[in-house]
């Protein structure tokens, strides 16, 4: 029986450790493969056979065949009524009088011609033309349904009945249907369908069951007391198969089942078909999307209309095209790499990472250039090894999917030099070595002394600047591995007896003590943000200093002879060296150095990196302790 249904309308760091950076179209039939369903699109198809994609691949249209729409020297032999998704990649569309398209991966399964039918004339014509078509949920056949009821399936899909079994004459005999069929939908499992009338009513064949028509709301069909306001004109059904929506000629959107209801063309304050805002043109189809949490309404001048999760992506709307749209079908996304990072390899040391892409078909493969010597990429998308020297490199990766889709992006590969840890007396922080430095710069925060300093701290007279504690926070090159120096920053030493301390501005070149920009203990303030940089000029060994004060605005700056040999850049917390010997290191609050970074003599490299930890007296007094991708701190044990 006829069932009927209801409406409801510059320096990278690693973990724990400083890193420094230098200054389709498918033509062959392959397997079939399912496409991930958290990328999606859609696409319009014309009467003419044409086809837009919006946030999706274009497989082609009817003019990729050589005909030429509904007109020309190769027209169609009828207008295009319906277009169905395959999951694999790829689209079919269906003409009225019963003939089949396919594109990408979509196989072509086989047309109403294929039974001896002659289309809409001839010998053997339809009893009436083909309104809709449904896929089998792996894409490896479809159904065509006939205005009448009539159901013609291919490949896997089964025929599971038409309106003829429930008795129904088609458009005429003794016992016709209301009104004519406009559309159908598949089961999730493909074991059954549903086809849907002008007048909203249901039929349900297979293992589809029936959740209602627009008459379970007391609507009368296209007449009678309570008429809908436009026909039907497609539906669309539920992921689970529970329930199913029905979109008509004005916008009106109807929900049954476990279908929820996301809104309509009125929701946007369109008044259908006519009143103050009316639609530009009628709706024309409808397609869910994956989650079942939103949907898609077209126009037949190729407007979109989004709800819930379905995303507008584009539409045809105020444009000129050949042909009116007759229907839309959810796609997956474009094929694209999903990666938009490469995460740092270090020198010498073995690295992997996987890259992703979404919008294919099938079984993807991969291939890489410009990769670090040391490191190759795998078919399945997975770069792995071990790189040599530290460095930059352009990565180009390219990608294709099983349907002959190829997708490329060029990604930044950043190789760390190699991170170490060495103990020393009076250094903390971090040190890269091997190199052939000229440059080196960093800003980071004043640090304060703690109360109580230890007891040695206060040993002199009272009032006077400690002799033996003093804290300092620095950026240099050299010093590491060498008796030369270049270094400039910020020094705190504790007055005796309170709990003061003096701040300067200072840089120093090995083997002399260091020169003070300024002798006031109140040019710089604890907390502030100083930046610094020692770099050598165009002119040779000639080397500029520069300390600024980012918080008071006051800067100084110097330029000075230099001709050591660049062998390390450093950014360090120190227990500062006096006529005495190493003093003891004042206890302080963290210093963050941020956006670490040095520069390179030409030719010149970089082989090792050093975290530095300072221990006295036989304890840790003070060690890097965190970082990210440009700072790390330095913090008192």
């Amino acid at each position: 029986m006829v069932r009927k249904a209801r409406p409801i309308v510059a320096i990278v760091l690693l973990a724990a450790s400083l890193s420094i950076m230098m200054t389709v179209h498918a033509s062959t039939r392959l397997p079939r493969a399912r496409l991930s369903s958290s990328h999606y699109g859609y696409v319009l198809a014309g009467a003419g056979g044409a086809t837009y994609s919006f946030g999706s691949t274009n497989y082609g249209s009817t003019y990729s065949d050589g005909l030429t729409g509904l007109t020309g020297a190769h027209p169609l032999s009828a207008p295009v009524v319906a277009i169905a998704t395959d999951p694999a990649g790829g689209y079919w569309m269906a003409a009225k009088d019963g003939g089949v398209f396919n594109f990408g991966n979509a196989a072509f399964h086989g047309s109403t011609y294929s039974y001896g039918i002659t289309g809409l004339g001839g010998s053997h014509p339809l009893n009436a033309p083909i309104v809709g078509m449904a896929a089998t949920p792996h894409g490896n056949g479809y159904w065509l349904v006939a205005a009448d009821g009539g159901i013609f399936d291919f490949g896997s899909a089964k025929f599971y009945g038409s309106t003829y079994s429930y008795g129904i004459t088609g458009l005429g005999g003794s016992h016709p249907l209301n009104a004519p069929i406009v559309g159908m939908a598949a089961t999730p499992n493909g074991k059954g369908y549903w086809l849907v009338a002008a007048d909203g009513g249901v039929f349900d064949f297979g293992d589809a069951s029936f959740y209602g028509s627009t008459y379970s709301y007391g609507i009368t069909g296209l007449g009678g007391s309570h008429p809908l306001s436009a026909p039907i004109v497609g539906m669309a059904a539920t992921p689970n198969g529970k329930g199913y929506w029905m979109a008509a000629k004005d916008g009106g959107v109807f929900n049954f089942g476990n279908a929820a209801f996301h809104g309509s063309t009125y929701s946007y304050g369109i008044t259908g078909l006519g009143g103050s805002h009316p639609l530009s043109a009628p709706i024309v189809g409808m397609a869910a999307t994956p989650g079942g949490n939103g949907y898609w309404l077209a126009g037949a001048d190729g407007g979109v209309f989004d709800f819930g999760t379905a995303s507008f992506l584009g539409s045809e709307g105020g444009k000129s095209i050949p042909a009116p749209i007759v229907g839309i079908g959810g796609m997956a996304a474009k094929f694209s790499i999903t990666t938009t990072s490469l995460p740092n390899a270090t020198s010498n040391q073995a690295y992997s990472t996987t890259l992703s892409a979404a919008g294919g078909a099938g079984t993807n493969t991969w291939s890489a250039t410009g990769l670090p010597a040391g490191l190759s990429m795998s078919p399945s998308g997975v770069i792995s090894g071990m790189p040599g020297n530290a460095g930059t490199a352009s990565v180009v990766v390219t990608v294709t999917d099983q349907g002959g889709q190829v997708a490329t992006a060029r990604l930044t590969l950043t190789t760390n030099p190699q991170l170490a840890t060495s103990v020393s007396p009076n250094w903390s922080g971090y040190i890269v070595q091997n190199g052939a430095f000229n440059g080196v710069s960093a800003t980071f925060n004043v640090a304060g002394l703690t109360s109580p300093q230890p007891s040695v701290c206060n040993t002199g007279s009272s009032g006077s600047l400690s002799p033996n504690c003093a804290t300092a926070e620095w950026v240099g090159v050299d010093g590491a591995n060498n008796a030369d120096l270049i270094q400039a920053g910020v020094v705190e030493v504790p007055v005796v007896g309170t709990s003061s301390y003096c701040i300067q501005p200072w840089w120093e070149i090995l083997p002399a003590p260091p020169t003070y920009f300024t002798n006031s203990c109140n040019a710089v303030a604890a907390g502030d943000s100083v930046s610094v940089d020692v770099y050598e000029t165009t002119t040779a060994n000639l080397w500029e200093i520069q300390i600024k004060d980012n918080t008071n605005g006051l800067s100084y700056s110097t330029q000075q002879s230099y001709a050591g040999p660049g062998a390390s850049a450093e950014w360090i917390v120190e227990a500062p060296t006096s006529s005495q010997g190493i003093m003891t290191l004042s206890p302080y609050t963290p210093v963050t150095f941020t956006n670490p970074s040095y520069s390179l003599a030409p030719l010149g490299g970089v082989d090792q990196q050093t975290a530095v930890v300072m221990v006295q007296n036989g304890s840790e007094v003070s060690a890097p302790i965190k970082s990210t991708s440009n700072s790390f701190t330095v913090a008192y044990q």
